[in-house]
């Protein structure tokens, strides 16, 4: 009883109230609202926005990109390249023309000496922009193109090309061999070269000879002939000058 009484001593009298007070018990008003938000959200929203952001966000955002791409698209891009390209398999190759090879032709390839020039036998119509911008650099007009031995660069062969055209052709997959076989046809050697080359033998099977070669005679009558009308070892020394029916012919590349 004696500590009850000492404890209300120190607290003084106290006093029920029968309702509630009408003023709050404090004189002095709380402090004003905190500046940064508690750090743990609560259910209900706050009445105004805080001053500042939350110091972390709801969800943890990855701050890197991620290592494999995501089975579907999202709806919007994202900023970044991924670090890893999102297919694994590589395509079989490069296509060697923009046009599939007629029946004809794929059965030529095997029996020419050298590689087919692919881009040189593609009408102009269907080269890329890079290809077209390397032949107008060689003076190459879309009918001097689609028009085999019209023009003046292919008259020469290759060694006689200026160091900027061997790089031109080279860039359209044209290198000495397949330039001077396919493209010039060795018509830019002098007989002792198309000896030295070991062709010489094919154009004297075909009926020239050193004088109508050289000296500008009479070409031999073969020269009229078209393709169907060669006879089959014809036909076979003119593929080992890397004719064939198309060019023997003089067809143009668009009627390929």
């Amino acid at each position: 009883m004696e500590l009850w009484l000492n404890a209300w001593e120190r607290v003084g009298p106290c006093y029920r109230t029968e309702s509630p007070t009408s003023m709050p018990t404090t004189k002095k008003p709380t402090i004003n609202p905190t500046i940064t938000p508690s750090f743990v959200p609560t259910f209900l929203p706050t009445m105004k926005p805080t001053a500042k952001p939350s110091t972390k966000p709801t969800t943890n955002p990855t701050t890197k990109p991620t290592m494999k791409p995501t089975k579907q698209p999202t709806q919007v891009p994202t900023t970044k390249p991924s670090l890893k390209p999102t297919v694994k398999q590589t395509t079989s190759g490069p296509t060697e023309s923009t046009t599939e090879l007629s029946s004809y032709l794929q059965q030529m390839i095997q029996r020419f000496p050298y590689p087919y020039p692919h881009v040189r036998f593609t009408q102009w119509a269907e080269l890329s922009d890079d290809e077209k911008s390397v032949a107008k650099s060689l003076s190459y007009t879309r009918y001097l193109w689609d028009n085999l031995e019209i023009a003046s660069i292919e008259s020469h062969p290759y060694d006689h090309l200026s160091q900027a055209e061997q790089q031109g052709v080279g860039a359209l997959g044209l290198d000495a061999e397949i330039w001077d076989c396919y493209v010039n046809h060795y018509y830019g050697y002098y007989w002792d070269e198309l000896e030295d080359a070991g062709v010489a033998k094919y154009y004297s099977a075909l009926g020239w000879t050193k004088a109508s070669w050289e000296e500008g005679g009479a070409e031999p009558a073969i020269e009229d002939l078209y393709w169907n009308e060669l006879s089959e070892t014809e036909k076979e020394n003119a593929i080992n000058l890397c004719y064939f029916e198309y060019s023997w012919n003089w067809i143009g590349l668009d009627d390929w």
